[in-house]
């Protein structure tokens, strides 16, 4: 059976003093309407209470609450056609009122967010909204457990409550505004100045390239070329064994220059794919560093990675580049793991020495951690180092679902 309403008292000139006392000075929401409860209690009496905030697009709300805790309340946003209350925050209706919104068919309805409703056993409900200078910017509402617990002079007092909060509420919101304008600028100059960053990271490497290519040629294939041509000025014919030797020093050239020409554009990459260029890359680092080291490489993504572009795929075969000419020179390890798996949307690579971890005295890989990470978010992929101590271990993931733009192959 519901019960009786009875006749509310109005705000009195104390009661609107201690309000506005009590929010006074508060800088955010959930702590005006936690101040607010109280004072409002005895004309207002509720088992819950909160307020609704649209977003200045008028198309999402985020929900601050008090007194009993449900899923409404919290700072993630919902859209405004889920709300029980959408005729108001949609500015169709002034107000809303109900002795049981239990039974009410206004507040069940499949398609809306209300299972706190029932979860709570809010039965009596009023909301009324929240305007500034004629601009709706939220609701309030007031709930209790009791059923035909409002009456319409409740409803007066709710606007009445609404009118004074509003302002204060609207100055928060617009701080609120302020404050998300000023996140995305400074998250705008921090993308800005990495790209000027990557600008100046790609100049600087390909002209360390140019350098470094013009080196190799100089010293070797350039200086095989001179000695061969001064050995062929000395002679006035070759034997059989001679024209081997020339045949020998000619292949040694092209050996070499083929080696650069690799480095410089990997074409067992673009034939074979990547896991075989990383390990023909590794292969060619441990003969050059006299050493002793097992490699392999495990695939797992089921050739998914050459399913990337080959710009991309160059990008990451540069940073296993880096990564393995730091593990053979710098770790101490005898044995190399790569590899290569699918996770859900991502692609992961992996590659683990057994050598001393990434300890800067020991690894002297600083530059070289630096230089994967930044061809890495040239093209929005993530790299990971393992923490001191631990085995070391390199892990670039690399979301398949994203936009990061056209890649910079470096």
């Amino acid at each position: 059976m519901t019960e009786q309403t009875s006749i509310p008292a109005t705000f009195s000139t104390e009661q609107v003093i201690n309000i506005t006392r009590a929010i006074a000075g508060r800088v955010g929401y959930q702590a005006v309407i936690d101040a607010m409860s109280e004072e409002i209690q005895e004309i207002l009496p509720h088992n819950h209470f909160d307020v609704v905030i649209l977003d200045e697009a008028k198309e999402n709300l985020v929900a601050y609450e008090t007194g009993i805790q449900t899923e409404w309340g919290g700072v993630n946003r919902k859209n405004v056609s889920t709300s029980p209350i959408r005729d108001i925050l949609l500015g169709k209706v002034d107000y809303l009122i109900t002795p049981n919104a239990m039974e009410d068919t206004r507040f069940n309805n499949a398609a809306m967010f209300n299972q706190p409703i029932f979860e709570h056993t809010l039965r009596s409900r009023l909301h009324v909204q929240v305007r500034v200078a004629g601009e709706l910017i939220g609701a309030l509402s007031i709930s209790s457990t009791r059923p035909g617990l409002y009456s319409l002079q409740h409803i007066e007092n709710a606007k009445l409550l609404s009118d004074l909060i509003g302002p204060y509420f609207f100055a928060l919101w617009q701080s609120e505004l302020v404050r998300a304008a000023e996140i995305e600028r400074v998250k705008e100059a921090a993308r800005l100045e990495g790209l000027r960053t990557g600008a100046r990271y790609v100049t600087d490497e390909l002209e360390r390239a140019r350098a470094q290519i013009g080196m190799d040629l100089h010293d070797q294939t350039l200086a095989d070329l001179s000695r061969t041509l001064r050995w062929l000025g000395s002679v006035d014919e070759l034997d059989r064994d001679e024209l081997d030797e020339l045949k020998e020093e000619l292949g040694s050239c092209l050996l070499g220059l083929r080696q650069i020409v690799d480095d410089a554009k990997p074409t067992v990459l673009e034939m074979f794919g990547l896991m075989e260029a990383v390990e023909a890359q590794l292969d060619r680092q441990i003969k050059t560093a006299r050493q002793e080291i097992d490699v392999e490489l495990v695939d797992q993504s089921d050739g998914r990675i050459d399913e990337l572009p080959l710009s991309l795929r160059i990008v990451f075969y540069r940073i296993l580049q880096e990564a393995g000419n730091n593990a053979i020179r710098h770790s101490g390890c005898d044995r190399l793991l790569v590899t290569f798996r699918s996770d859900d949307d991502r692609l992961i690579i992996s590659f683990r020495d057994n050598g001393c971890g990434y300890r800067q005295e020991n690894y002297a890989s600083r530059g070289g951690m630096l230089n994967m990470q930044i061809r890495a978010s040239l093209v929005g992929a993530k790299v990971r180092f393992s923490c001191p101590g631990e085995p070391a271990e390199l892990t670039i993931s690399y979301s398949r679902d994203q936009d990061a733009g056209e890649p910079i192959a470096l």
